[in-house]
C-alpha cells in the first residue's frame, strides 16, 4: 500500500468508527427522550389527581383544625406548575 492509500484507508476507518459512535449516542438520546415523556405523563397524572381531591382535602383539614380548636384555614396552592417553559420557572 502506498501512503495515499493508507491515509485513505485510515480516514475511511475513522469515519466508520465515528458513525458507529454517533449511532450509539442517538440510541441513548432516544431512550432519554422516552424516559422524559414518561415523567411528563406521570406529572400530568399527579396534577390531575390533585385537582380532583384538593377541595375535599382542604375541607377535611379545615374541619379537623376546627375540632382541635384552631381557627386556621388551609389555603390552596398548586404544587406542580403546568408545563414550565424554563427550569427557573419551577420551585
Amino acid at each position: 500500500m502506498t501512503d495515499t492509500e493508507l491515509n485513505t484507508y485510515n480516514l475511511t476507518e475513522r469515519v466508520e468508527k465515528l458513525e458507529q459512535k454517533l449511532d450509539v449516542l442517538i440510541e441513548k438520546l432516544d431512550s432519554v427522550k422516552n424516559g422524559t415523556d414518561k415523567m411528563s405523563t406521570h406529572i400530568d397524572f399527579i396534577n390531575n389527581i390533585y385537582t380532583h381531591i384538593r377541595h375535599p382535602l382542604f375541607w377535611i383539614c379545615d374541619r379537623v383544625n376546627y375540632m382541635r380548636g384552631y381557627n386556621v384555614t388551609c389555603t390552596e396552592k398548586q404544587l406542580v406548575k403546568e408545563k414550565p417553559s424554563d427550569i427557573n420557572d419551577q420551585d
